[in-house]
């Protein structure tokens, strides 16, 4: 007989190393999944995706990221104690935005009626991913890919932000 509880003690953020996790996350994360079960559409991790009239919608909304996007990654050491300067990282990009952190996001993702633009950095090895999603459908309307790349840059939102335009 199993023990039910054990999955109370499970481990599912990998000690607070996986910081794009949560109820929000996941429940976009199944909306995102059974949409494309339901076209029948195979999409490859590497697709980039532009949704332009999505993304000319994000124009005039705020874009929500989440805090530990500006988590500086020392690729060396894989220190991880410094951050990005916001104005920095944000310097082209001039839309609104709000830094808000992962448990704002994922309440705000589960509570909020009305949709709203959030972006979700993921870095995997020699590799980031860069994708901006559909609170509401969890439809991802933008995403790229850069190969040989750890943190976030300015050029990252600089190319989201023309995509607004």
């Amino acid at each position: 007989v199993q023990n039910v509880d054990l999955i109370f003690k499970s481990n599912f953020d990998g000690n607070g190393h996986i910081y794009n996790w949560g109820p929000g996350f996941l429940k976009n994360n199944i909306q995102t999944l059974m949409g494309y079960l339901r076209k029948n559409e195979l999409v490859q991790l590497k697709n980039e995706i532009e949704n332009d009239i999505e993304l000319k919608n994000l124009k005039n909304e705020t874009l929500y990221v989440p805090a530990y996007t500006m988590i500086k990654y020392n690729k060396f050491n894989g220190n991880e104690s410094k951050t990005h300067d916001e104005e920095d990282i944000f310097e082209d990009y001039k839309n609104k935005y709000n830094v808000i952190s992962t448990e704002e996001l994922n309440t705000k993702i589960l509570t909020e009626t009305k949709p709203f633009y959030y972006l979700v950095y993921i870095r995997s090895c020699t590799q980031k991913f860069i994708n901006v999603v559909n609170s509401s459908t969890g439809e991802i309307i933008y995403s790229e890919y850069n190969a040989i790349s750890y943190n976030m840059k300015t050029k990252d939102l600089r190319k989201l932000y023309k995509k607004t335009q």
